[in-house]
């Protein structure tokens, strides 16, 4: 766990931003299947422009993806690559997806249409929108959404993080056949990167169910408010689901934030085997 604390902190700390960002500092009300919303956060209230807003929230995005990235690099680099090329490699790597991260969304950004000329030809492609579109408050990304997903495809920590866990599990095999390391060791080893999945995969739903309405909206042309306004809730619900299921995954965790709750716990059994045994706690 000592080697892993400062990436999994470091992915809290992103997953903490963009849910600040979407719970309380913007919380966007989208009209798809048009790009486009208004902001009932505080920045919304203190003025900050719509497109500034939109770059800062898909930022957050990527920069929780390419944190999940490097908290499995990090994983296979302690496990696998130690002495390989990969150790000269790891930094420009981690480099160049924060990079991609902070700029990959500026071609839309740039892009930004006449905000009057643009609601004017979406609301021709769509006109069961409502006339509030038109209002000052509400901004307009882009009128072409295919060139914005084109824009997106541009961050690949998703992929990056995929290929890791699969070197991972690929070298554990070979590590099974060659006998390198005892069946213990590898069992500890599986458990902890099972509770890792878990833990990233878990908090992935809040995101992956919104995107999930989108895309059928935006495909079909659909308008639903509700649906828009179910699909934001349910991405800001994604800080509260990420820390249960750290909190729960790791039984470590677990048991101080028990300690803190119940000063009692310190004294049973079950806390001194987690602080003389965390090997056994992982999941």
């Amino acid at each position: 766990m000592k080697s892993m604390k400062l990436p999994m902190l470091n992915l809290y700390l992103w997953s903490i931003s963009l849910d600040l960002s979407f719970s309380f500092l913007v919380i966007p009300f989208t009209y798809q299947p048009v790009l486009a919303g208004y902001s009932l956060g505080l920045f919304g209230a203190l003025g900050v422009q719509g497109k500034d807003m939109y770059y800062l929230c898909m930022v957050q995005v990527a920069g929780v993806i390419v944190s999940v990235a490097c908290l499995f690099e990090t994983r296979f680099f302690i496990l696998y690559a130690r002495e390989t090329f990969w150790k000269h490699l790891r930094r420009p790597w981690l480099l160049f997806n924060y990079t991609i991260a902070l700029t990959y969304m500026l071609p839309t950004y740039l892009a930004v249409p006449d905000q009057i000329s643009g609601k004017i030809y979406q609301f021709g492609r769509y006109p069961c929108l409502p006339k509030e579109v038109y209002d000052e408050k509400v901004f307009l990304l882009s009128t072409w959404s295919t060139g914005v997903a084109y824009n997106s495809c541009l961050n690949t920590a998703t992929q990056q993080a995929l290929i890791i866990v699969g070197l991972i599990f690929w070298n554990m095999r070979k590590s099974t056949n060659g006998v390198k390391i005892s069946k213990k060791t590898l069992e500890m080893h599986r458990l902890f990167l099972r509770a890792l999945i878990l833990q990233v995969t878990i908090p992935l739903v809040t995101v992956l169910a919104p995107l999930i309405i989108n895309i059928f909206i935006i495909y079909n042309s659909y308008y639903n408010q509700g649906a828009n306004n179910i699909s934001i809730c349910i991405m800001a619900t994604h800080g509260l689901v990420s820390t249960m299921a750290m909190i729960y995954l790791h039984k470590s965790y677990w048991a101080v934030l028990m300690q803190i709750l119940s000063p009692k716990w310190s004294n049973s059994r079950v806390f001194t085997l987690v602080h003389s045994r965390p090997q056994d706690f992982v999941s």
